[in-house]
């Protein structure tokens, strides 16, 4: 690797090298994107939890037993239209099936609590009758539905459109799943993880100053002579540069990531890749500069030569 002077550079950088470089540096950092959205889907999903624990207060239990009613269809032939779900939504709070239904529940369930317990379904026909107990404890749901078969099927003797109603099956107690939305709470976590944490990567690509490669070099450092990259993928090309610009050997190796302090006329600057920022490479180029030492020129050190395979293929 021959030395360029600042026009070559400058050429150079108007390619796609600087791209490649960035895409070189985003690509190390997927695990980055990766990480923060599984944070951000584990926190989507802990929120919600929480939010749902918080609005919906203890766990509910649930009972859901079917009814079968028989109609006087032919003293009532239209009676059955009379009977849809909101007709029996205020059936089950009429006194003559709320009185029987309290007398074989416990005291603590009063009517009020009751009425927040039972709710009604009718799907279509309107025979079929659902009724839900719901409670904070297994044994109150099951307890409410149990009270409330008895008080339903001696409901019938009161309303003459009515022959029967029998119970048609029951269910069994079942956990009432109220975070229904939990994956597209963790989904919209992830989601959220993964823009910011993108952001966050493209921002640190974007003000990394870092000198990585020769262009970094030419970009940072006009009129300083690019030598070479240690390590065994350029270590050839570098070793032929050095006997060309220093043939004697003399020039003193000097590391800009420490604090230069005694400096002798002619030196080569050893910048560790990725390892110190150009504002502060500058500053030291600048303190040499003072001390009148000439910079024969840079050499990068401490190369990866999987990154360098990377981005000069």
């Amino acid at each position: 690797m021959t030395p360029i002077d600042k026009k070559e550079f400058s050429d150079f950088l108007g390619t796609d090298a600087d791209l490649q470089k960035w895409k070189l540096k985003l690509l190390s950092k997927l695990w980055f994107v990766a990480l923060f959205t599984l944070v951000g889907a584990l926190m989507g999903a802990v929120i919600y939890l929480a939010w749902c624990k918080i609005a919906n207060g203890e766990t509910k239990y649930q009972v859901a037993t079917d009814y079968y009613i028989t109609f006087n269809e032919q003293e009532y032939p239209n009676g059955m239209d009379y009977y849809n779900a909101y007709t029996w939504s205020e059936f089950i709070k009429d006194d003559h099936i709320v009185e029987p239904a309290l007398e074989s529940l416990p005291e603590e369930i009063d009517r009020d609590c009751l009425m927040s317990y039972v709710s009604t379904q009718m799907l279509g026909d309107y025979r079929l009758l659902t009724v839900l107990a719901t409670g904070t404890e297994p044994g109150y749901a099951k307890a409410i539905s149990q009270a409330y078969e008895q008080a339903l099927v001696d409901f019938a003797g009161y309303i003459p459109e009515i022959l029967s109603i029998e119970v048609w099956s029951e269910g069994e107690v079942t956990t009432i799943n109220e975070n229904t939305k939990l994956p597209n709470a963790a989904i919209l976590g992830a989601v959220i993880g993964l823009v910011l944490s993108a952001i966050a990567l493209a921002l640190w690509c974007a003000f990394d100053d870092r000198i990585y490669t020769q262009a970094d070099v030419a970009g940072y450092l006009p009129g300083v002579t690019f030598i070479g990259y240690s390590g065994d993928l350029f270590g050839a090309e570098l070793e032929a540069n050095l006997k060309k610009l220093d043939p004697e050997g003399k020039a003193e190796r000097m590391s800009a990531a420490s604090n230069l302090a005694a400096v002798g006329s002619r030196c080569i600057l050893e910048i560790p890749m990725g390892g110190i920022k150009a504002t502060q490479l500058v500053r030291r180029i600048d303190f040499l500069k003072t001390q009148e030492c000439e910079i024969i020129g840079v050499i990068i050190t401490r190369c990866d030569d999987k990154f360098l395979k990377r981005y000069y293929r």
